[in-house]
């Protein structure tokens, strides 16, 4: 899982860097929930957010949804939060 998750933090970083204005207020911290879940929090300005999440909450269904297809052979569940 560790790999995983390596690579997870990696690709989520990569596409808000290329999303958000202020990339030096970008943080991503992960969490995991036991063995078979994880939560990244990411942590970015107010302005940003809204290119992060993306109308009707878009931009960030797509996000986690390109995490969730790296562990898709596993029982694993990703989270992505998305914090001011």
């Amino acid at each position: 899982m560790a790999t995983d998750t390596a690579a997870m933090r990696d690709l989520l970083s990569y596409i808000t860097h290329e999303l958000a204005s202020n990339t030096e207020a970008l943080q991503i911290d992960a969490v995991e929930d036991g063995s078979n879940s994880i939560t990244f929090n990411v942590h970015a300005d107010k302005e940003d957010l809204g290119k992060l999440i993306g109308r009707n909450g878009k931009t960030a269904k797509s996000i986690r949804h390109l995490l969730s297809l790296l562990v898709d052979d596993q029982d694993c569940r990703v989270n992505v939060e998305f914090i001011e």
